[in-house]
């Protein structure tokens, strides 16, 4: 083979080498690269939780127990990193005024918590509960642990259906841009993220909308819904300060 022919076959293999990728990349699913690219924000969202050694946030919480909605929750919430520690307080405007809950690993083990409650029932002072109690659930129904409601095992809890979609291979990811509306004055990217429509197929929602904080990576915003398109829980981290300086004393509960 001459030189001028080797040269031209060459030519020929790179145009054909250059065609293939981009025939591999157009056959990629449309919303795959997305998929991808909400694994790594999540992921680089943990790892910016795991650098906050505290926190004190305000989130607006709605959650839909045996189909009823109790009411948007408005809760401070005060988070220790070593050791463990958090703390509650159910702010005005919402159900459970008042009420004011603290969990320290090191006081309270991995079972337990202190509470204090208000009106009659807070003239008892406050009580060790368990964090399984059946009283509790039925005084102040939940579907998380009183010690899951910290952004840490809400990050994870998110998290955990992604990958769980994504190794049923049922999820479908849209980017819908940018919302300031969502929380007021907070941009957000938001994303609907189709789930699952098999109820029995072991994902928990069959959609969810994300809205991330681009600052950090951390979701601010999450609607999931139930396989009848019916809204199961949403949350809004409606104020943010991390590292923020705590008194020690916070996670003692007294009397206001």
């Amino acid at each position: 083979m001459t030189k001028s022919k080797m040269v031209a076959t060459s030519a020929t293999l790179l145009v054909l080498f250059i065609a293939l990728v981009f025939i591999v990349q157009e056959a990629l699913p449309q919303d795959q690269s997305l998929v991808n690219k909400l694994s790594q924000t999540y992921g680089n969202g943990q790892a910016y939780f795991r650098g906050i050694k505290t926190y004190r946030a305000q989130i607006l919480l709605t959650e839909y127990n045996d189909g009823k909605c109790k009411g948007t929750e408005r809760v401070l919430c005060i988070y220790n990193q070593q050791p463990l520690r958090l703390y509650f307080k159910w702010m005005h405007g919402g159900p459970y005024e008042g009420l004011q809950a603290s969990y320290d690993i090191n006081r309270d083990g991995p079972e337990h918590f202190l509470a204090l409650e208000t009106g009659i029932r807070g003239l008892i002072g406050v009580q060790s509960w368990h964090l399984d109690s059946r009283i509790i659930y039925g005084l102040y129904p939940h579907n998380f642990r009183i010690n899951e409601y910290c952004l840490g095992f809400l990050l994870n809890h998110v998290i955990s259906i992604h990958n769980n979609a994504i190794a049923k291979n049922t999820i479908q990811v849209q980017d819908k841009g940018y919302s300031t509306s969502l929380i007021p004055g907070l941009k957000l990217r938001v994303y609907d993220i189709k789930l699952s429509d098999d109820p029995s197929g072991g994902v928990l929602y069959s959609r969810s909308v994300v809205g991330i904080d681009e600052r950090t990576d951390m979701p601010r915003f999450v609607e999931s819904y139930d396989f009848n398109g019916k809204l199961q829980l949403s949350y809004k981290i409606i104020a943010f300060e991390p590292n923020a300086t705590l008194d020690p004393s916070i996670f003692e509960l007294k009397k206001e």
